[in-house]
């Protein structure tokens, strides 16, 4: 189960965020948040009326091709209450996708600072979310996850827990 909290020292009411009309939360991230191929379409579904989900998840991108193809500006764009932003799986090292890879230890820390400064100025609240592991059996005969230094990259930002 994924870590959810927010980029942010305080989480306001969802209420003060859109008094006037409903509360828009986009999902932003990789295969594993979109309608088709991941959690999307039933986290969306299992909103309440008063709350607009948007879904600009994009299979295959990572913090880096998110940016670069300009699915992060179409979610600004759309002027979201919150984001939930989740990567990972395709930042992951790769001889077949090369283009999308990021260092753990700088690149992706600095795209994660990036999408949260880029956030809060257009008076978004990011929520980071960590990436959904893959979990796989070693040689040793124990289950092992290929995630867990990314999600551990995104739980080092100052936050405050909504659940755990």
């Amino acid at each position: 189960m994924p870590f959810v909290f927010a980029a942010s020292a305080q989480l306001p009411h969802p209420a003060a965020a859109a008094p006037a009309g409903k509360i828009k939360i986009a999902l932003v991230g990789d295969s594993t948040q979109t309608k088709i191929a991941g959690y999307g379409l039933g986290f969306c579904a299992n909103l309440t009326d008063d709350v607009d989900c948007i879904n600009p998840a994009k299979g295959g991108a990572s913090t880096k091709t998110y940016h670069q193809e300009g699915s992060w500006e179409k979610a600004l764009a759309a002027k979201p209450d919150y984001m939930l932003i989740q990567f990972g799986h395709n930042d992951e090292p790769s001889k077949d996708h090369l283009a999308r890879e990021t260092d753990l230890r700088t690149e992706f820390p600095a795209n994660l600072k990036r999408y949260i400064a880029e956030a809060r100025a257009h008076g978004i609240t990011p929520i980071l979310v960590t990436p959904l592991c893959r979990l796989y059996y070693e040689a040793d005969s124990k289950v092992h996850s290929d995630l867990t230094a990314h999600a551990e990259a995104m739980k080092k930002w100052p936050r405050k827990s909504a659940c755990r």
